[in-house]
């Protein structure tokens, strides 16, 4: 990521997988733009990324992991893209499930263990990282959409389109029990705001908190100005 600026690029690979990754999220119950964050943040769409303690691909899962959810090939096998997405998008709509819903508790269960309770700062930058993707990839296609709305809204027919139009790809249809998964956009950023809010101070100081924080709401207020929330149109 640029040292100078909070816009994440666009990989020029990342329409070879979305196809997979919607679907993947389809099965599990997923909304896609979730998927497509950990894709961006974890490998950059990266498929032959390996982790500094052996995760592997583009969602860099470990193979005791995989293991766990029924993988029975090899690092090799795990590194395709298809079963890379597979069992990636499987442990990460576990993770919603068990952070009921919310963003960054999902997160920080991806990439820490379903068992982790504790909103480190390593978890909360992981969030922020994502939540710009989200952001990003809307504003890049010149869409009106606010972030918050894309993760509420994605499984949508209005987001499918949106996705499918990106990808030039037929994709299946997102189950309307999707729909509406995640809770109010504004309880959502008030929830993920104190718990990374909590953590960052810790570790880093209160005024470098304070400092994050007012620069995180500044981007919020000019995404909200841009765009129109996609529940709207």
């Amino acid at each position: 990521m640029s040292q100078t600026s909070d816009r994440v690029p666009r990989a020029p690979s990342r329409s070879g997988f979305l196809p997979i990754i919607l679907r993947e999220a389809d099965v599990n119950g997923l909304p896609p733009a979730i998927a497509d964050a950990v894709v961006r943040v974890e490998s950059s769409y990266d498929p032959a990324a390996i982790g500094s303690v052996g995760e592997i691909g583009l969602m860099q899962v470990r193979p005791s992991t995989a293991a766990m959810l029924g993988f029975k090939g090899t690092p090799a096998d795990l590194a395709d893209p298809e079963t890379n997405i597979r069992y990636g998008v499987r442990y990460l709509a576990q993770a919603w499930r068990l952070a009921n819903g919310d963003l960054c508790r999902t997160l920080m269960k991806y990439r820490a263990g379903h068992g982790s309770e504790k909103m480190s700062a390593l978890s909360a930058e992981y969030c922020r990282k994502a939540w710009l993707h989200v952001a990003s990839v809307w504003e890049d296609r010149g869409e009106n959409s606010d972030p918050s709305a894309v993760l509420r809204s994605a499984p949508q027919a209005a987001a499918r389109h949106r996705l499918e139009r990106a990808t030039s790809d037929a994709v299946r249809p997102v189950r309307p029990s999707q729909r509406n998964i995640l809770r109010s956009s504004h309880s959502l950023i008030a929830a993920n705001r104190a718990q990374s809010a909590d953590a960052w101070e810790r570790s880093s100081g209160r005024a470098r908190s304070q400092a994050f924080w007012a620069a995180h709401e500044t981007r919020k207020r000019v995404l909200k100005q841009r765009f129109v929330s996609i529940s709207m149109m």
